[in-house]
């Protein structure tokens, strides 16, 4: 959206157009696909098997390879049905690089990251602090991603080619994810640093698409009532490598109020409207502390255990 506000990238110009080379579903052979249908999961573009299998990113396989071979295409009409992919968004990161010139990491780095003074990093060991970085593991206890593995990640030579930065391997803490989040919940402002337009959020917010038990937006989801009754609510979930994520943030901006949860090593399924339980769970006792004294918080909770016993 940064790139949107830049003039460099329209939401509804085929994508032919920024990978610089021809992008078709050989079913709608005559139809377009636009970022704005890779953002809202409608591309008719899903996760092949060959995208699932590729998560090895020295593999020779990219996003060039997996759109030109044509197996990564539903047979849906673009822009007509939703289908939550990854792959998109991996085709959304690649546009990035090819419209700037410039790696993921190093372009989310200057026009986010740092005016922000966020340490993120798509590339781990160029974070700031190395040393705060995590084990990965699931539920049965099981290493998935060492710190020493998150520091061997390399980037491709070759802009536009990466499959699986864009869509899984951001390194951020909570703190610095929740600044990203107040920004979008501050109309594109914080701390008197505007990093999108009012316009850019306002399109970013527009959930338009029914989803599952929600509406999808720009890589937003909104729902209103859910497990915060009565009150509307911009979300989204997460789940790689054991580590299961979940942010929300009101939909009324003079709420101002969000929630960012991260896990790793736990798994309580999911919801029906897709959340993690154990994130859902998280969430909702965070955001009655907002409004609860802790006394009370914790008299309810005595009350359900002895419910229970």
């Amino acid at each position: 959206m940064v790139l949107v506000d830049d003039g460099l990238v329209n939401l509804d110009t085929d994508i032919s157009v920024y990978l610089g080379y021809d992008v078709k579903n050989t079913n709608f052979p005559g139809d377009k696909i636009t970022t704005r249908m890779l953002m809202q999961h409608t591309s008719s573009v899903f996760d092949s098997g060959a995208f699932q299998l590729s998560r090895d990113r020295n593999s020779s396989e990219s996003v060039r390879f997996l759109l030109e071979r044509g197996s990564s295409f539903r047979r849906n009409q673009p822009g007509t049905n939703f289908e939550y992919t990854n792959f998109g968004y991996a085709i959304l990161g690649a546009i990035c690089e090819n419209v700037s010139g410039k790696s993921l990491d190093t372009l989310a780095r200057e026009v986010l990251f740092e005016p922000l003074d966020i340490d993120a990093a798509y590339i781990p060991r160029r974070l700031e602090d190395i040393e705060n970085i995590a084990v990965l593991y699931n539920e049965t206890h099981t290493v998935t991603r060492s710190v020493q593995s998150q520091l061997e990640i390399e980037e491709s030579e070759t802009l536009g080619h990466d499959l699986h930065l864009a869509q899984g391997n951001l390194t951020i803490s909570m703190i610095d994810y929740a600044r990203i989040l107040a920004m979008l919940g501050n109309n594109g402002v914080l701390n008197d640093v505007r990093v999108l337009s009012p316009g850019s959020v306002r399109a970013i917010h527009e959930a338009d698409v029914e989803g599952a038990s929600y509406q999808q937006g720009l890589a937003t989801r909104l729902s209103v009532g859910a497990f915060i009754t009565g009150e509307g609510f911009f979300w989204h979930t997460g789940s790689a490598y054991g580590v299961y994520t979940q942010y929300l943030y009101s939909a009324d901006p003079d709420v101002n109020r969000g929630v960012v949860v991260v896990t790793t090593g736990a798994n309580t399924g999911r919801e029906s409207n897709g959340m993690v339980g154990i994130c859902t769970e998280l969430s909702t006792i965070s955001w009655r502390i907002f409004d609860t004294p802790r006394a009370e918080i914790m008299e309810e909770d005595d009350e359900e255990e002895e419910n229970e016993d």
